[in-house]
């Protein structure tokens, strides 16, 4: 008797296929969008990050519009229109930055080459992002908190000069 049996003539039988012969179609994740804005704050160059899917993206742009017009009411400077890029174009279009808000789900963004060869004074990751906000109106609290954090350290760094 033979005891050698092809083992995928059994795991096809057994619709035991490996994973990679399931997958006929390897799908990447949808495009990451960012929504950046700069401005100064308390003499400090900060910029506001929102990082995001695709997904709804008229929404979440039109939810970042909103928190863009109140951080430009509490600026110093009256900024431009605020961008809409790629994360590998933010990357590059950072100059010399004291502070970041930044708004997303992921930590892809702060593991960035940027984040680690960069002088940047304080980064404020906050604990809810568009998605989040949108889902559930109560982390707008969660947000406004993390922005009154950022004006306050901006203070305090600004007392300090």
């Amino acid at each position: 008797m033979n005891n050698n049996i092809d083992h995928f003539l059994m795991y096809e039988e057994l619709n035991f296929n490996p994973i990679w012969k399931e997958r006929t179609h390897y799908q990447e994740s949808s495009n990451i969008i960012c929504f950046y804005q700069e401005f100064l704050l308390n003499n400090n160059k900060t910029i506001f990050i929102a990082e995001t899917s695709e997904e709804n993206i008229e929404i979440k742009e039109k939810l970042f519009v909103s928190i863009n017009n109140y951080l430009n009411i509490i600026a110093d400077d009256k900024t431009l229109k605020y961008k809409k890029l790629n994360t590998s174009d933010l990357i590059s279009s950072f100059n010399k930055i004291d502070f970041i808000l930044l708004l997303t789900q992921s930590e892809r963004i702060l593991k960035s080459k940027f984040f680690n060869e960069s002088n940047i004074q304080c980064v404020i990751k906050c604990k809810t992002s568009l998605e989040d906000i949108i889902m559930n109106t109560n982390n707008k609290k969660i947000l406004w908190n993390d922005i009154k954090a950022l004006v306050m350290k901006t203070k305090l760094i600004n007392s300090e000069k």
